[in-house]
């Protein structure tokens, strides 16, 4: 019922745990025809729920175009974002215009970790993209890559960004693409299990945000291993 479409490999920042990799756009990427052809294709196909993601999709030329379409043959539309976005007003004023589902922005720590990985001065902007879209009425959320270096921080994270989201989201880090590089930064299963934990607690103290954490894997690997 979902597809998460990729509009682009591109991106202006350089994560070092982006698990594919984006840099700069793919040499086959489609068009715009062909981003049209493939939403309709999308909604014959019974299809009701697009999540649009990159790289980061903003740095797309067409890509309120293709948004913009996606609304009008009637799609459930989200889209995740980095926050980060070099015409900050015109690129926020064209998402909340679009009214979309939901907008997601990766925060990846408190400000210092965060820009330990996604680069300087990101942390302030991608905050700063959130209470903008706040007071034009967006539908907000931030996801949360679990690092060795966020490990700390989610009680932070959830009272930072609780002014202006309904929800969050903590995921582990996938080893794939540049997280490769940075291995020494992912968690172990103890250290997810108490992180996962200690968000019982934070869940408690923020009754009115929907909190995403305890990953299906994790949940189902220490049931097993608490019968063994």
């Amino acid at each position: 019922t979902r597809v998460y479409f990729e509009l682009t490999r591109n991106c202006n920042l350089r994560c070092i745990h982006c698990f594919n990799s984006s840099d700069k756009p793919m040499p086959n990427e489609m068009n715009t025809d062909e981003m049209m052809k493939c939403l309709n294709g999308l909604r014959e196909n019974n299809i009701f729920d697009l999540r649009f993601t990159g790289g980061e999709l903003t740095t797309r030329p067409d890509w309120f175009v293709i948004l913009k379409k996606a609304k009008e043959l009637g799609f459930i539309v989200s889209v995740n974002t980095n926050g980060v976005f070099q015409d900050s007003g015109e690129t926020i004023d064209k998402l909340a215009s679009l009214d979309l589902n939901q907008v997601t922005v990766s925060i990846d720590g408190n400000k210092e970790n965060h820009e330990k990985i996604r680069g300087k001065h990101t942390f302030d902007k991608a905050l700063s993209t959130l209470q903008i879209l706040k007071t034009k009425g967006a539908k907000l959320r931030t996801n949360t890559v679990i690092t060795r270096l966020s490990l700390e921080d989610a009680e932070e994270i959830v009272s930072t960004v609780s002014p202006y989201v309904n929800e969050v989201a903590f995921f582990h880090m996938r080893m794939t693409g540049r997280a490769q590089n940075v291995l020494d930064k992912v968690v172990t299963f103890e250290e997810l299990y108490k992180f996962n934990t200690g968000m019982e607690i934070i869940k408690k103290k923020f009754p009115h945000i929907n909190m995403f954490f305890g990953e299906l894997a994790m949940l189902v690997n220490s049931t097993i291993s608490n019968t063994l």
